[in-house]
């Protein structure tokens, strides 16, 4: 948990607004996700529970390079990418993050 709220002050600020969704979609999947991999895979090279949400991090901040962009004076980020592509654009990229690194 200290891990992910110290991960998550380094986002990039136009992800603000999708700060909350992330939190709920770490709780909604990484433990249980962890725990079934625990419970039911084989791993060929022995992971610590530190390390599989440290890797989701990674690929998840390695994807998001959309909100890292530098706004013109004016300029809104609605316009770049509209508010809904935004959302599923969290949504997918924190999916394909979990199924890498924890189910990788």
């Amino acid at each position: 948990e200290p891990l992910k709220d110290s991960w998550m002050n380094t986002l990039p600020p136009l992800i603000e607004p999708h700060k909350p969704r992330i939190e709920e979609l770490f709780t909604w999947l990484v433990k249980p996700c962890m725990a079934f991999v625990r419970k039911n895979c084989k791993e060929l090279i022995p992971t610590s529970d530190i390390n599989l949400p440290v890797a989701l991090m990674n690929i998840f901040d390695s994807m998001i390079d959309e909100f890292r962009v530098e706004l013109a004076d004016g300029e809104d980020f609605d316009e770049i990418m509209a508010p809904k592509d935004q959302k599923i654009f969290v949504d997918c990229v924190f999916l394909f993050s979990v199924v890498w690194s924890i189910g990788g």
